[in-house]
């Protein structure tokens, strides 16, 4: 699945591509890939707190879903 988005102002053209693909164990690996332009300045700053949004979100993603796997 993709996405754009223009929810940030500091970021411009952003683009989003997330790939989902099942394990053998009923798991699943997340793949998110992202594009953007920002400033000078913020080009420093951006990739490290979105890595750390992202992954916050991915880990919330997976709680969740282990939370509400059925029961064997």
């Amino acid at each position: 699945m993709a996405y754009e988005d223009a929810f940030n102002s500091s970021m411009h053209n952003y683009y989003a591509r997330i790939e989902l693909k099942p394990t053998a164990s009923s798991g699943t690996v997340i793949h998110w890939y992202g594009e953007y332009e920002t400033t000078r300045l913020l080009r420093w700053v951006m990739p490290r707190y979105l890595r750390k949004f992202m992954q916050g979100m991915a880990e919330g993603l997976a709680r969740y879903a282990e939370e509400r796997r059925p029961d064997p």
